[in-house]
Order: C-alpha cells, then sequence, then structure tokens
C-alpha cells in the first residue's frame, strides 16, 4: 500500500477511536457514525447488502460496548 492510503487509514482509525468515545451514550447513534464514517472514505466498498450486514454486526458490537470487536469488524468492512 502507497504512503496516501497508509495515512488514510490511520487517520480512519483515529475517527473511528473518536466515534468509540461515545458508545456508551448511544450505541445506535454510534454504529451509525461509524459506518457512514467508512462509507464517505471508501464509498463503493460495500455492496447495500452488505453494508446492512456490516451496520447490523457493528451496532450489536456497540450495544455490546466491545469497541475492540468494532475496531475489528469496521477493519474487515474498510480497510
Amino acid at each position: 500500500m502507497h504512503m496516501e492510503g497508509r495515512l488514510k487509514n490511520a487517520a480512519l482509525l483515529v475517527a473511528l477511536d473518536i466515534s468509540l468515545k461515545r458508545i456508551n451514550r448511544s450505541p445506535v447513534r454510534c454504529a451509525r457514525n461509524i459506518m457512514e464514517l467508512g462509507i464517505t472514505a471508501y464509498p463503493d466498498k460495500l455492496c447495500d447488502p452488505d453494508k446492512l450486514y456490516y451496520h447490523q454486526r457493528i451496532l450489536e458490537a456497540c450495544k455490546q460496548k466491545d469497541a475492540n470487536v468494532v475496531r475489528e469488524i469496521f477493519s474487515i468492512a474498510f480497510l
């Protein structure tokens, strides 16, 4: 991966960590914001069924307040 791609991914992970700070307040909003982050960065990465699938997985992990699982799912889906 070239330097620009690595920088983009690093910035996405920082933004993801910022979003995860709100996981306790509203897991639903947190999951939605995380999906929007990934979709905005990589709009053509996922088809609609995959978007729904990953949103549901991220939402469940957010409800469980498991930030590590959210990071793992986000990485699989978008990075």
